[in-house]
């Protein structure tokens, strides 16, 4: 999660809106935004330096 929270950081100064953040491996993929892993109305900027 501390990857997709940098990930989400780096977008917001950028400006550019993150849609998903989808991790694929042994043939499956998970959506983390989808499986509520981290909710994006949550989120604060103290929540990027964890």
């Amino acid at each position: 999660m501390k990857t997709t929270k940098r990930i989400l950081y780096c977008c917001d100064l950028m400006g550019v809106d993150l849609l998903d953040h989808i991790i694929i491996g042994d043939g499956e993929f998970i959506s983390i935004f989808e499986n509520d892993f981290i909710m994006r109305e949550d989120m604060e900027i103290n929540d990027f330096n964890e």
